[in-house]
């Protein structure tokens, strides 16, 4: 997993295709998109507390919604690029499984941003 996380932040010298092709989990990038919502929504919530203009309260629907798009992204994104490829008659294509999996792992180089953007 971690070999894949590294795949999906650098992407030279790695191929994450080619790294993932062999053995597509969709563990990986379920947790990914977890980590991902986990770390926005801290960030988000340290960064109005340590702002002092708004009274800092916790909404809870915010992280539902943040859930609801970063997974609609995560999975849409994928089947839309693999019914194109269908639809096209793409040789050598992904299989949606691989598809599915290469973008979770993508979705790793976010969850650095997400603390980096604290800072400001």
């Amino acid at each position: 997993v971690l070999h894949r996380i590294a795949a999906g932040i650098v992407p030279y010298p790695f191929n994450l295709a080619s790294v993932v092709s062999s053995n597509p989990d969709l563990y990986g990038p379920f947790w990914i998109c977890m980590t991902l919502v986990l770390t926005t929504a801290l960030s988000g919530n340290i960064s109005k507390f340590f702002s002092g203009s708004v009274k800092w309260d916790f909404h809870f629907h915010e992280v539902i919604v943040l859930l609801t798009c970063i997974y609609v992204y995560t999975i849409c994104l994928p089947l839309g690029l693999w019914g194109l490829m269908v639809w096209r008659k793409v040789d050598g294509r992904y299989s949606l499984f691989q598809l599915l999996t290469v973008y979770g792992y993508s979705m790793s180089a976010f969850i650095p941003l997400t603390v980096i953007s604290l800072v400001d």
